[in-house]
C-alpha cells in the first residue's frame, strides 16, 4: 500500500519499481546465512524457490500498488483512446475502446515525459532550448552543489567499500550494502538518462540519492584505523561543512561549494532550480524603496506577481508570470533594469528574449544572489 501511495504522490516515484524488484531478486540470489534475521522465512528455501518467491512478491506488490492508484483516482475507468473533454469516436477501433483503470495517472506520466523533451536546460555557460540536455549534467550538479567535505567523505567511502576488509570492519552485511548501493545506483542511472527520461533542471530531482550515500559516509566515524589522526580530520571536515553552509546564509538555495566559486559565481555553472526560484523578489522590492530604483523594468523567473511585494515595475519577457510580457526595447529603455539570473544566462529558451548582452556591462547592484540590477544611462544601453 505504501508503494501505491508513493506512486500517486509523485510521478518520479516510478523509480521505486525497478529498485524494489532488483533488491528482491538480488537478495533471493545471494541470500545471507541462516543465522541472519533478514527474511528468515527464506532460510529453508532453495535458490530456485527463493527466486520464485521474490518474483511472486514483486507481482503482488505491483497489483496492490495498482489498486491503490486506481482507488485514489476514484476507481475511474476510461477507454484507452479517450481524450480529456472529448467523447470517444463512434468508429473507434477495438484497441481504442479497451477499458483502462486510472487513465488519468497514465496521462500524467505521458505529460511529464512530453514536458521533459521540451524544457530548456543550461550547463557551464551553454543552453539547450529543446530539452536534450547533457548526460553528465547531474554529475556536475553533484560535484558543485555538494559541500566538499561531504562529497569527499561519500566518494572515499565508496572506494573503501571495494575492500572486503573494510566491509568486515564496518560489520556491514552484504544484504544491507545492497540496500544502500542499489537505490543510489538506480537513481544515478536515471539521472544520466539511461532509463529514458532525465530533466536537466536541478539537484532536487536527485535528492533521494543523498540519504543512502550519507549513511555510507557515516562509516568514517566508526573506522578503528589510526583514531588519533582520523578523528581530528573528521572534526575538521564537519567544521568546514558547517562554516561553508553558514557563510551563504540566508541564501541556502544558491549554495555552491568552494571549488565552484561559491554562491556568487554559481550562475556561470547552473541556473534554474539549482539557484533561482524567484526567491529574491522581496529583496528587490525592499531595495527599490530604499534606493529609489525608479523607473524599473523587470524580467522575472518566478510565479509570484511583483505587485504582491509592492514592486513598482514594467514587466519584460521572462517566465512564469511574465511569460507573455514584451521583449525589451533597448533603444527606449531608461532607468533601471532587473533580471533574474536564469533569464540572464539561459537565453531565449528560458526568457523568450536574449538578455546575455547585459553580461558585458557593469552591474549596478544585486538583489540577494539571483536578481542582477543594471542602471541604464541617459544615452541608452550601449548594446550591439
Amino acid at each position: 500500500m505504501g508503494l501505491g501511495l508513493a506512486l500517486v504522490s509523485k510521478f518520479s516515484a516510478l523509480i521505486l519499481l525497478p529498485i524494489i524488484g532488483l533488491l528482491l531478486l538480488i537478495l533471493a540470489a545471494q541470500y545471507p546465512p541462516a543465522t541472519s534475521r533478514f527474511l528468515p522465512q527464506w532460510a529453508t528455501f532453495t535458490s530456485a524457490q527463493r527466486m520464485k518467491d521474490a518474483i511472486k512478491h514483486c507481482l503482488l506488490l505491483g497489483v496492490i500498488a495498482g489498486v491503490v492508484i486506481w482507488g485514489v483516482y476514484g476507481f475511474h475507468v476510461e477507454p484507452l483512446g479517450s481524450k480529456i473533454g472529448q467523447p470517444l469516436k463512434a468508429h473507434a477501433s477495438l484497441k481504442a475502446r479497451l477499458p483502462v483503470p486510472a487513465m488519468q495517472y497514465l496521462r500524467g506520466i505521458k505529460n511529464v515525459k512530453h514536458n521533459s523533451e521540451k524544457h530548456p536546460s543550461y550547463l557551464l555557460g551553454h543552453s539547450h532550448a529543446d530539452g536534450k540536455g547533457w548526460w553528465y549534467y547531474f554529475p556536475v550538479v553533484i560535484a558543485v552543489k555538494t559541500p566538499l567535505p561531504e562529497l569527499l567523505a561519500m566518494l572515499g567511502m565508496l572506494l573503501l567499500l571495494a575492500s572486503p576488509r573494510v566491509r568486515h570492519t564496518l560489520g556491514l552485511p552484504a544484504e544491507e550494502l545492497w540496500v544502500l548501493l542499489l537505490p543510489a545506483g538506480v537513481f544515478l542511472l536515471a539521472a544520466l538518462g539511461v532509463l529514458g527520461i532525465s530533466l536537466n533542471l536541478g539537484i532536487r530531482h536527485i535528492l533521494p540519492l543523498y540519504p543512502f550515500l550519507i549513511i555510507l559516509a557515516g562509516g568514517w566515524a566508526v573506522l578503528p584505523w589510526r583514531p588519533r589522526v582520523l578523528r581530528p580530520l573528521l572534526a575538521v571536515a564537519v567544521g568546514w561543512q558547517l562554516v561553508s553552509v553558514l557563510c551563504v546564509y540566508p541564501h541556502f538555495l544558491a549554495y555552491f561549494n568552494e571549488p565552484a566559486g561559491g554562491a556568487d559565481r554559481g550562475s556561470r555553472i547552473l541556473i534554474d532550480s539549482n539557484l533561482d526560484w524567484g526567491q529574491d523578489i522581496g529583496v528587490l522590492a525592499q531595495q527599490q524603496r530604499e534606493h529609489h530604483l525608479y523607473p524599473l523594468a523587470f524580467s522575472y523567473f518566478g510565479t509570484t506577481p511583483p505587485e504582491a511585494y509592492g514592486l513598482d515595475c514594467t514587466s519584460l519577457a521572462g517566465s512564469g508570470v511574465m511569460h507573455h510580457a514584451p521583449a525589451p526595447d533597448w533603444q527606449k529603455m531608461r532607468g533601471y533594469l532587473a533580471v533574474s539570473v536564469t533569464n540572464l544566462y539561459g537565453g531565449p529558451g528560458y526568457a523568450g528574449a536574449d538578455y546575455r548582452p547585459l553580461l558585458a556591462l557593469p552591474r549596478y547592484a544585486c538583489a540577494g544572489k539571483t536578481i542582477f540590477i543594471y542602471r541604464i544611462p541617459e544615452a541608452g544601453f550601449p548594446l550591439r
